[in-house]
């Protein structure tokens, strides 16, 4: 196959995990069972396996069980709400294919939807899995500093792996361009190989898989290799508006996305239990339990599980919240006073060359640039004149961005390639109140890297028979890259530093270099 048609493929494929809708399957997985009532109490969904599970008249287009009712009734009316109840129905254990055991009970988790619907999650009170003796969980305090930060995090992936008993159990952590690391890491004697340190993709978990992950406490899958089971759907489009399938996003039965199962049984894997770390805006990392052996833990191990991490989540969204706050008022204050100082020079190829020195030494960059349209200042390493022209015409009439970094220029989508030594570029747009707007570029060189992958990150698509036709990688062994045309990478704290520099040069306009 030529280089041309794997790019293709591989470009479709990766195409198709991001626009797969995931929360629009139409099936769950099949070990627990689902109805969706509106606000009127009809139900308007239920999943076909249900009828397993209970004895509760529970019928598509009628009310849904008055012994539900005291439940849904204390369920927050906010979107994303969830009441989570242990024990409340008897389960129908009597069938030869049945879920349950003989006797044994229903658990719930009933969910607000944006549409005020709720739906609710039945699934059997007893693990299906073995279940550790509980242990009290790290004490999780105000996080002082970065070693600090990765004890407590090591501390964390411990403990959940002996509370959950899954055979691995993974801090993944999400990188600026992307791509995700085992930064922490636990395993069972029994687990083979280690998965530490490892690189993967971005594609390895497309965005619209993170913003569900960010969306919900948890996220279960107790068989990857079992099938789906059917949500059947009251006809009735006054009712349910007219979709073809419910929204699942806010659900932990969801289904399992075919290529997402591939994925699992590829690595080893058939059941998972992963919960979210997030950020200030978005997904910051993921705990990730695995196990070659299926089943799930019951929904109260869940719940406490799931609570310590929210506790954890918290301190380090605290933690890094007063990083920000302390680089930024440090910046400023270095800021103030290196441009009290230029003011004080009497030319302007002094200040200059004060200014330039100390961008060069605090950014540690080897170009700098300071172009308008009138004229352009260069310090440290030459530049390029096309590729200053280049970038600021993506800057200027492609980014609606302030400030930008990126440790990759070839990558720029630019009307030609970019012939230069220098691999990344990060900069500021500063319009004073008064003269000429001018733009701020600091440029790195190319620094080879060795980065290493869970995989080649190159082949991340398998040719099989299946429905699919393609499938993740089939080897997650541990695959070094010589990254090349890359510069260092940028610190986290950059775009924060550059916006504060923008703000300082425009509010003391008067010594803008022009």
């Amino acid at each position: 196959m030529s280089n041309g048609n794997k790019d293709q493929h591989k470009r479709g494929f990766l195409d198709r995990c991001e626009q797969e809708q995931l929360q629009f399957s139409g099936e769950i997985q099949s070990f627990g069972a689902l109805f969706i009532c509106q606000q009127n109490g009809l139900v308007s969904h239920l999943s076909a396996n249900l009828p397993e599970l209970t004895d509760l008249p529970i019928t598509l287009g009628e009310h849904y069980p008055s012994e539900l009712s005291g439940l849904i009734a204390n369920l927050e009316l906010n979107p994303g709400s969830k009441l989570y109840a242990e024990d409340i129905l008897a389960g129908k254990g009597e069938a030869e294919e049945s879920l349950l055991s003989v006797d044994s009970s229903l658990d719930a988790i009933f969910t607000r939807c944006h549409s005020g619907a709720v739906i609710a999650e039945l699934m059997p009170h007893q693990a299906s899995r073995s279940e550790p003796e509980w242990i009290d969980p790290p004490t999780f305090g105000s996080i002082n500093n970065e070693p600090h930060r990765h004890n407590l995090q090591d501390s964390l992936i411990h403990w959940i792996i002996q509370v959950s008993g899954y055979d691995r159990v993974m801090y993944y952590q999400f990188l600026p361009g992307g791509e995700g690391e085992v930064q922490s890491e636990a395993r069972q004697q029994q687990a083979e190989g280690s998965y530490l340190g490892l690189r993967f993709p971005a594609s390895d978990i497309p965005q619209i898989a993170r913003e569900i992950y960010r969306k919900n406490p948890w996220r279960t899958i107790c068989d990857s290799t079992t099938g789906s089971v059917t949500i059947l759907k009251l006809d009735a489009p006054d009712i349910v508006m007219g979709q073809s399938n419910p929204d699942l996003t806010l659900t932990d039965l969801r289904s399992v996305a075919k290529i997402h199962a591939i994925y699992m049984q590829n690595m080893g894997d058939r059941a998972s239990f992963t919960l979210p770390i997030i950020g200030s805006e978005s997904l910051d990392a993921l705990i990730s339990c695995h196990s070659p052996t299926p089943g799930k833990l019951s929904l109260a191990r869940q719940q406490a599980i799931s609570q310590v991490v929210v506790q954890y989540n918290t301190q380090l969204r605290e933690y890094r919240t007063r990083c920000r706050m302390k680089i930024v008022d440090e910046f400023a204050y270095q800021t103030n006073r290196m441009l009290a100082e230029i003011q004080s020079l009497q030319t302007e190829s002094a200040r200059w060359e004060k200014l330039a020195q100390w961008l060069l030494s605090t950014f540690s960059v080897d170009t700098l640039v300071m172009h308008s349209n009138e004229k352009t200042w260069v310090a440290g390493h030459p530049a390029e004149a096309h590729t200053i022209e280049q970038l600021d015409h993506w800057f200027t009439r492609q980014s609606p961005e302030l400030v930008f970094s990126m440790d990759y220029l070839q990558g720029l989508d630019t009307e030609q390639l970019l012939l230069t030594e220098m691999a990344g570029a990060a900069g500021l747009k500063v319009t004073p109140d008064s003269g000429q707007p001018y733009r701020l570029y600091l440029f790195r060189k190319e620094e080879i890297q060795d980065v290493v992958w869970g995989g080649n990150p190159d082949k991340p698509v398998e040719y099989h028979d299946g429905e699919w036709g393609i499938s993740p990688r089939q080897s997650f062994a541990k695959w070094v890259e010589k990254k090349l045309g890359y510069s260092r990478p940028w610190p986290s704290d950059v775009k924060f530093r550059l916006l504060r520099l923008r703000v300082e040069l425009h509010r003391l306009s008067e010594i803008a270099l022009r």
